[in-house]
């Protein structure tokens, strides 16, 4: 992780001395650091995040192709020599390092052909967005000590942190290199010639070199270049491994009295390079041993430990695939992998307007932001007091969040200890406030200490591609503790919390935006502004067009459902279109209106056997459409090349009717069909949805069965069926009422020969009980009533849904009131009745709540009752 300003928390150092003693302070450093437990909490955290990274199912698709480039600035600190002579070395010099580094971390070379997909450029715009070199020079010999002893880091010299000062830039977009003169007063000899720290982002953070090892030059070709040894760059490989987050081969050999030991390689960081392709050994120097002391002095198994340029040995010229998934673990998604400090200067970038700022509370260490992650880019800090309050990064040209708003993204916010409350917002407009479309985009508290909040951003109506914005979060423990509640972006009552700022930069828009709704809209609402070369998918949950809108095409997936508000115009250029599956249908509930093209996709049975086959009872669930144009545009309907099996019921034969492809009747509202597919697809509807009362003419009449009538739902919706049964069609009269005594329900076939019906009525059903559009039913006449009054189906009646049709092996609606349900079953057949208990109910016949077989025809392999009081003989399958 990549912790910055932490500037209370000194760094332990890694330090490397290939002459003479070779001694390295990383294990005092290390120790001594462990002491703060401030700094062993941040270390334990960005070892966690390696861990995490290296785990095989989060490694896919990271370790390939994805080279990070690392923008690298030098400062060089001289003693005021001419570019070239003495410690203010060459440029060429520079270069030939860097050069090395990439060839080495690219496996470029003989000895060490990993890739680790990390690469080094000098810095190309400095912190302040002007043009660089990435090479900053600066006369050091001013400051004490530093003439004679060079920078002091277990010795003699210059303040280190004081030299640093004088040339340093933000450790979360660059590596900073430091070239010295001397190391401990060294006189650019022994002892130590470099050191780094690993990457966290921490104020200082970077590596130390001497003048004379920054540089690759092993043939002598360029004699000028104050090189010494083996001028092969070899240190600074050996520091850049450590500044990402490799520890020597070796760690652990010393045990706390400082006497030596073979590492147990149980623990990184402690007894462990946390590396498997390298084994535990003892620190060696200036030599090149054939056997590994810590394995019974037996030969190495392989060159990854002895040739490997983290230990100490005189023979190092490689490193290993484990130290590769190391160090891409430890920098992938940080702030520094991200920066674009290695890039020309953008001159189109300009910084979020200033906004209000939030209070500053006394530095403490008990809450703080500790990371903000968004689009695979984290930015890291500490506590409060670690980060000397509020943090400000909005302004930073070579380093912010970038995001395609055409997609979902999702921003993480990692919190301290104790419990916390967190607010987000997003000034879209970059107007410097925080009050405009969708700029609050969370608030929550509660969370529990070192947790990670996930927020799913909201984009406004109006997305601003192209542009910077500001992102501020602002924390503070949670009330339990005493703060208030957080109720601005300008919050001014921080008890221990902080605001953190940054700028997100909106991707330019590569073409027209596919607005998606997911029980909420992607990436922004589409009302009143999509373009009419736009698409707009419901995928799932119950969508609104509220005002008018425009768009190339519309879709609505199974499942799903749409609603356009009444003085409300959708424009379609190419079409909406209503989806289904065997098992699921789309819902369009049409109170307003559509300029263009609704296609339904309506789902319909394959053909079988018995007394409909294993058809479908279907109705239009949107009509005018004249049949020859229905065939033409749905050559599944089953057909002998003349006559299609799709037809309404004919009262006057008492059979169904098979129309003639070239058939010009229309398909009309609340009429019920006889169809079936021949490949188990969808039939398309082209029409009117309808949003009116339409009413049906049932009649009991015919040579036979007279009381059955084919009716459908005619809406491209589901319907209710309680609103059905129970809608009053005259004062008094309902629906139910219409239909016969005994068998007042809705009969829905359910593809069985041998059972054959599904039946709803007040019985079996609830109030959320609904029929599938574009489904067909029968219900019975009553030959009173009918003869005065119509069935009729009103708008009231429509609803969304994800519910099945009555096909078996779908779902189906009951309500809880169920006494018994009596099976039957053979190994070809079933038959089932059921029995409720409802309040007011008799023992006796009660219209819409008993119900007999279809046609009171129970069949030979039948179960069914018979009424206790006033029994007249009906087949009854509900009681």
């Amino acid at each position: 992780m990549n912790y910055k300003s932490l500037t209370s928390i000194c760094f332990f150092i890694l330090t490397l001395n290939f002459i003479n003693a070779q001694e390295c302070g990383f294990d005092k450093e290390l120790e001594k650091r462990r002491q703060n437990p401030t700094y062993l909490q941040q270390e334990q955290e960005f070892e966690q995040k390696i861990q995490n990274y290296m785990l095989p199912e989060n490694m896919q698709g990271r370790m390939s192709g994805n080279v990070i480039t690392i923008p690298v600035v030098v400062h060089v600190l001289h003693l005021g020599e001419a570019i070239g002579s003495g410690t203010n070395i060459s440029d060429a010099q520079i270069q030939s390092s860097i050069d090395n580094l990439n060839d080495f971390y690219r496996g470029q070379t003989a000895a060490s052909p990993v890739d680790f997909e990390i690469e080094f450029a000098l810095a190309q715009r400095d912190p302040n967005c002007n043009a660089t070199t990435g090479i900053n020079r600066i006369n050091a010999s001013a400051v004490p000590n530093y003439a004679s002893d060079g920078v002091s880091f277990l010795g003699v010299g210059a303040d280190e942190n004081v030299l640093k000062d004088l040339s340093r830039w933000p450790e979360t977009d660059y590596f900073n290199v430091w070239i010295v003169t001397e190391i401990d007063g060294n006189n650019g000899g022994s002892g130590f010639q470099g050191y780094a720290n690993f990457y966290n982002g921490n104020a200082y953070e970077g590596s130390v070199m001497m003048y004379s090892v920054f540089g690759y030059d092993p043939t002598n070709a360029n004699p000028s270049w104050p090189l010494n040894f083996a001028r092969d760059n070899s240190t600074v490989s050996h520091e850049a491994g450590h500044y990402f987050h490799l520890y020597h081969t070796f760690q652990g050999d010393k045990d706390n009295m400082g006497n030596d030991q073979c590492p147990l390689d149980a623990t990184v960081g402690t007894d462990s390079d946390g590396c498997a392709d390298t084994v535990p050994h003892q620190r060696e120097t200036s030599t090149c041993p054939a056997t590994n002391f810590c394995d019974n002095g037996n030969p190495w198994a392989d060159n990854n430990t002895i040739n490997n340029i983290m230990s100490y040995y005189s023979c190092t010229d490689l490193m290993t695939n484990d130290q590769k998934t190391r160090a891409r673990a430890a920098m992938e998604g940080t702030a520094l992998a991200n920066s674009k400090g290695d890039e020309p200067v953008d001159p189109l970038y300009a910084a979020p307007v200033v906004a209000c700022t939030t209070n500053s509370p006394a530095a403490n260490n008990f809450a703080g932001i500790f990371s903000v992650e968004l689009n695979g880019n984290t930015f890291n800090s500490f506590t409060t007091g670690s980060d000397g309050g509020n943090l400000d990064f909005s302004s930073n040209c070579s380093n912010y969040f970038e995001i395609d708003a055409s997609v979902s993204n999702t921003l993480n916010v990692g919190v301290g200890g104790n419990f916390n409350q967190l607010g987000v917002w997003i000034d879209w407009n970059d107007d410097g406030d925080f009050d405009d479309d969708m700029e609050q985009q969370h608030y929550s508290q509660d969370i529990p200490g070192s947790s990670v909040v996930g927020i799913v951003l909201s984009y406004p109506s109006v997305i601003p591609y192209g542009d910077y914005v500001r992102l501020r979060t602002v924390l503070d423990l949670d009330d339990r503790y005493g703060p208030g509640i957080i109720n601005s972006a300008c919050y001014q009552s921080l008890v221990y919390g902080q605001s953190e700022d940054y700028a997100i930069y909106i991707q330019p828009s590569t073409g027209p935006t596919t607005y998606t709704y997911n029980n909420g809209w992607l990436p922004s609402d589409p009302n009143g502004v999509a373009t009419a070369s736009e698409d707009i998918t419901i995928v799932s949950g119950n969508a609104s067009i509220s005002s008018n809108t425009t768009c190339n095409s519309l879709t609505v997936n199974a499942g799903a459902g749409l609603t356009i508000d009444s003085a409300t115009t959708l424009t379609v250029s190419n079409g909406l279109t209503l989806e289904s599956s065997s098992t699921s249908y789309s819902s369009l509930i049409l109170d307003g209106s559509v300029t263009g093209t609704i296609n339904y996709e309506r789902h319909v049975n394959i053909n079988g056997s018995g007394e409909t086959g294993s058809n479908d009872l279907i109705s239009a669930p949107l009509t005018g459409q004249e049949f020859d144009d229905f065939v033409l545009a749905n050559p599944n309907i089953l057909n002998n090349g003349s006559l299609y099996l799709f037809g309404p019921y004919d009262k006057t034969t008492g059979d169904y009717i098979t129309l003639n492809g070239a058939s010009t009747t229309t398909l009309d509202a609340g009429v019920g069909y006889r169809a079936a597919s021949s490949d188990n697809d969808t039939f398309t509807f082209t029409g009117t949805a309808n949003n009116t009362v339409i009413t049906q003419n049932i009649t009991n009449s015919g040579p036979a069965e007279a009381e059955w009538n084919l009716v459908g739902n005619p809406y491209p919706s589901y319907l209710n069926v309680q609103a059905f049964l129970n809608h009053e069609v005259s004062s008094g009269v309902n629906n139910i009422n219409l239909m016969n005594t005994g068998t007042a329900a809705i009969y829905g076939y359910d593809g069985s020969a041998q059972d054959g019906w599904i039946i709803y009525n007040l019985a079996n059903t609830s109030a959320s009980t609904v029929i599938a559009p574009g489904q067909g039913f029968f219900v019975s006449a009553d030959p009173t009533n009918v003869a005065l009054y119509d069935l009729e189906f009103s708008p009231a009646m429509r609803s969304t849904g994800t519910s099945d049709d009555f096909i078996l092996g779908r779902s189906s609606t009951s309500n809880t009131s169920v006494l018994s349900k009596l099976l039957l079953s053979s190994s070809s057949n079933t038959s089932s009745t059921s029995i409720y208990f409802i309040e007011g109910t008799s023992k006796g016949l009660d219209n819409g709540y008993d119900a007999s077989t279809y046609k009171d025809m129970a069949g030979d392999f039948s179960i069914f009752t018979n009424l206790v009081d006033n029994n007249d003989g009906l087949d009854i399958v509900i009681q």
